[in-house]
């Protein structure tokens, strides 16, 4: 499958010979073979063939998605929830439908507690679902409803069902315990009726029915019949026997649990409630040996739980509080029996408790601390500046700003003037900020934090003059505090910053010298050895470091850095890993950081799920949002990306660099009414930028506003009238609104005021169509004459010749870019022209961008194809199985899917997918032949 342009043009530029083509490596048929044997045992339902099957394909071959989605549904079935979820998520962020992987979704997240993020997520919207799979998932929502305390909720999940299904018993089922919540003990009674005429002997509705009895206040031998019924069923059945050993107890009938108890902890051991059963036993015969191991096994098991799965679990943080409480554990007793207590009552503590959430990136709950005790005791000075600080935190800077100056209209304080130049540098005013630090200085000569602003806003405010004075504001506040630690370490940063790396180990040297146990020393005296080229001793310190645990996030931080300089990105992406081992879990760096690795090369699913992580530790941090949108963008997934930028937009509000980088992703991600709120909040603080009335531009284009776009472009052409910038978007809006004469004409003028790459390519796109295609693509020509080496306009030329199925011409200029470049994505499109010219070096082409990029479905399906056009259909097969799974969306992944099938005689497959590929409409493949085979496998019914 071809690779567009677009990836092309954000490919252009990487380097790299190619290595000689290889013949397949034999692991990927290896993994297969695995694979289908783990088919084989998953059907026997021996899980632990199919474990060890589907582990060797994984190890064999770690991106082969077939065996993630069947991982998936066999560490589930083995109990493994977590390790099913991971599993899926793994599946889903390479692109397998989530109509192969709802269910064991669904069933992981129920048994892990995550409730809400089942029912939050898009994925599982019964509205996309059909089917068997449509069912599962309101199944699923029904109980997540229901155990979330939510039963009319739970209930119209099961009338959507309901109506798809009258007499699923199931569903039934789950209706009648919700009736019964809500006082309707007759539509329970239906409910659990209908159920069992439908199926007698299901265990499930023999025990709905004693269930029913129990909380009808049936006397007990009814209740213990009814349960009997259910061990006649099932003699193993959990619950009925849990309600068995209740009804014992009640009764006082010690002998019938004492007996009954060995079968119990054999076939259910690892259950807390069987274990709390022992306990009581033992304390009743007076064991107390035996009492304390049970509650041991107690607590064991259910200190580990997730406490999002405890809070939907109320007889869990019961069960755990009562063994705690047993033991003489008081204080995990009362962490578990007053796990809802309010701690944040009145304004006692306020300060301390907001220090502790905004510690933890907790800022909403941090404000709300500190608002409530600003309520009761207004113009505290503390709180006010801490509140103004948990804006910021927040991205709220113009709240920042509206707080400080208020309270500054009140009361004078250098921390007042300190948080308010903050602020306003955060809103993009850096003189304003600038004297708003001077002004705390002047208050208070010792103030750190704001010598530190002052010096970071003198340095960017850009040239020689603004580093000198920022070196000088902090060299003259080290000479006030020789043991400020902050002051030395950020002059030692300015330093490396302009480049004056020998200066560094001196200063640096001396504070730790002053203080041994100041470790981020040592990791600005590893940078300034690694820019001085001493790099093996910069590796040997942050390895010290690490091993002596000396700030080891931050050296691990480091050493990642410093290895993906080095070209070394498996090392680089371990020392990423140790340090989210090394983390706390309020610690957002390491996340943050594998994002930012894992889309630097390449790989966005996987920067994807770290991407979830990361949001989930943080819902509110900007950048956590915005590197949560990146990541779904570079997935493909542009609705993704939308909810959360819209989240960052609001929270950056006033920050004038982040509403940009917020506005220019809600273009990408085709949000263009987000986009044009964000660049026109932006606009009120800058109203005369350049670079933010383009923007404005393009997302009124993108709006579809074209008049807007139109009347912003002759607005900055009035202020430039010489601006080539004024005339391109001037030429956008033409497009719009399909004047494309006069885009033609804007587009020129654009180019001769300022030639460009993006001018010419503008002026191509607008003449298609309009001027003869040799003229057109002599436009092209021309320039790569004067310029050579403009790897987009020479992917443009190559694109438009494979268009006119000039392959020949095609193939020079695409071997050309492949030196200029290296791109992968140049290699593939390249092995699709030769496979269209039947050269037989297609293959090795295919094979060789295959091994650089693995998970590519568009790569993997050039490479299956290939091997298809040699005869070797059964290579082929495994392929294009993985690339379907992969874009089950694709209609040519299909085509050539259901063409390889029918050549191995599997015509019922081959017809699903060949019926498919047919259904989408924007797939370019031969659709005759397409046709042609599929009436074939018809006919031969």
């Amino acid at each position: 499958m071809r690779l567009p342009g677009l990836l092309l043009a954000l490919l252009a530029g990487a380097a790299g010979a190619a290595p000689a083509p290889s013949e397949p490596p034999n692991k990927k048929d290896l993994a297969y073979r695995f694979f289908e044997a783990a088919e084989r045992c998953y059907a026997k339902r021996d899980l632990a063939c199919a474990l060890e099957q589907t582990r060797k394909a994984l190890i064999t071959d770690r991106d082969m998605l077939l065996a993630e989605v069947l991982l998936g549904k066999v560490l589930l079935e083995g109990g493994n929830a977590a390790g099913a979820e991971a599993a899926v998520e793994r599946a889903l962020s390479h692109g397998v439908a989530m109509e192969d992987l709802a269910d064991t979704l669904c069933r992981a997240q129920l048994l892990l507690g995550k409730h809400s993020q089942l029912l939050a997520d898009a994925r599982l919207n019964p509205s996309r679902l059909r089917g068997k799979v449509r069912t599962q998932v309101l199944l699923a929502r029904a109980q997540a409803q229901a155990e979330l305390g939510q039963p009319q909720a739970a209930l119209a999940e099961l009338t959507q069902l309901r109506a798809d299904e009258p007499d699923h018993v199931a569903a039934l089922l789950a209706e009648a315990p919700l009736r019964l919540k809500l006082g309707q003990p007759r539509e329970a009674e239906a409910a659990v009726a209908r159920a069992l005429r439908l199926a007698p002997d299901d265990a499930e509705a023999r025990l709905a029915q004693a269930q029913l009895l129990q909380a009808q206040g049936a006397p007990a031998p009814a209740r213990l019949a009814a349960l009997q019924a259910v061990l006649a069923v099932d003699p193993k059945h959990l619950e009925a026997r849990l309600l068995q050993a209740q009804l014992w107890l009640q009764q006082d009938a010690w002998g019938e649990l004492r007996a009954a108890l060995p079968k119990l902890a054999a076939d259910h051991g690892n259950d807390p409630r069987v274990a709390y059963l022992q306990a009581l036993e033992a304390g009743q015969r007076g064991d107390r040996n035996a009492m304390v191991a049970a509650l041991r096994r107690v607590t064991a098991q259910i200190d580990p739980q997730p406490d999002a799965q405890l809070r939907l679990k109320p007889s869990m943080l019961l069960l755990a509080g009562m063994a705690h409480f047993a033991l003489g554990e008081s204080e995990p007793a009362r962490s578990y029996l007053e796990r809802y207590r309010s701690s944040q009552g009145g304004s006692v503590g306020a300060q301390l408790l907001a220090q502790l959430y905004l510690s933890q990136r907790q800022t909403a709950a941090g404000i709300a601390a500190l608002e409530a005790s600003l309520a009761q005791h207004p113009g505290q000075v503390q709180t006010l500046e801490m509140l103004g600080q948990a804006r910021l935190a927040a991205g709220q800077a113009d709240q920042a700003v509206a707080l400080m100056r208020e309270a500054l209209r009140s009361q004078e304080s250098p921390g007042f003037y300190a948080t308010l130049g903050q602020a306003l540098k955060r809103q993009g005013q850096p003189q304003a900020a600038i004297q708003a630090f001077q002004a705390a200085l002047k208050q208070d000569p010792q103030r750190t934090d704001a010598a530190l602003g002052l010096a970071q806003a003198l340095a960017e405010s850009g040239g020689p003059t603004g580093a000198q004075r920022a070196s000088a504001v902090l060299a003259e506040q080290l000479k006030r505090q020789p043991r400020q630690a902050a002051v030395r370490l950020q002059l030692a940063r300015h330093l490396l910053d302009a480049g004056q790396a020998a200066a560094v180990p001196p200063l640096v040297e001396e504070g730790l010298r002053l203080d041994p146990d100041l470790h981020a020393a040592r990791l600005v005296l590893a940078e300034a050895e690694r820019r001085l080229g001493r790099t093996d001793a910069a590796l040997a310190r942050l390895g010290a470091m690490v091993k002596a645990d000396q700030l080891p996030v931050d050296a691990c931080l480091a050493l990642s850095a410093l290895e993906e300089a080095r070209d070394r990105p498996a090392d680089a992406q371990a020392w990423l890993e140790r340090a989210l081992a090394k983390a706390g879990p309020q610690e957002l760096r390491p996340q943050a950081a594998m994002v930012e690795f894992l889309l630097r090369q390449r790989r966005p699913g996987e920067a994807r799920g770290a991407a979830r992580s990361l949001l989930a530790a943080a819902p509110d941090h900007v950048g956590a949002l915005m590197l949560s949108a990146r990541a779904a963008l570079a997935s493909g997934d542009a609705a993704g990306a939308r909810a959360p930028l819209v989240q960052a937009g609001r929270l950056a509000d006033g920050d004038i660099l982040t509403l940009v980088a917020v506005g220019r992703l809600q273009m990408a991600a085709g949000d263009a009414a987000a986009a044009r709120m964000s660049f026109d909040k932006a606009l009120q603080l800058q109203p005369a930028q350049p670079a933010l009335q383009r923007l404005g531009v393009e997302a009124a284009l993108l709006a579809g506003d074209a008049a807007e776009a139109e009347a912003r472009a002759r607005r900055l052409l009035e202020q430039q009238p010489k601006s080539g910038l004024g005339y391109s978007l001037l030429g956008q809006a033409a497009l719009a609104r399909r004047q494309t004469a006069a885009a033609i004409d804007a587009f020129t003028q654009a180019q001769r005021l300022a030639p460009s790459t993006e001018n010419l390519l503008r002026l191509y796109a607008a003449q298609v169509g309009q001027v003869a295609p040799a003229r057109n693509l002599a436009l092209l020509e021309q320039w790569l004459a004067q310029r050579p080496d403009d790897s987009l306009v020479r992917n443009t030329l190559a694109e438009s010749l494979v268009a006119q199925g000039r392959w020949a011409d095609a193939r020079r200029h695409y071997e050309r870019l492949l030196q200029q470049t290296g791109a992968n994505a140049v290699r593939n499109n390249l092995a699709e022209v030769l496979l269209q010219m039947k050269d037989p070096g297609a293959l090795p082409m295919a094979l060789e961008a295959l091994r650089r990029e693995p998970g590519n479905p568009s790569i993997i399906d050039t490479a299956g194809w290939a091997h298809a056009a040699q005869g070797q259909h059964e290579k082929a097969l495994p392929l294009l199985r993985e690339a379907r799974l992969r874009q089950p969306g694709s209609g040519v992944i299909r085509y050539h899917l259901g063409s390889v099938l029918a050549a191995l005689g599997r015509r019922d497959e081959a017809r699903q997918e060949l019926t498919a590929a047919l259904a989408d409409p924007q797939a370019v493949f031969d659709r005759p032949a397409a046709q042609a085979l599929l009436d074939k496998l018809a006919a031969a019914r």
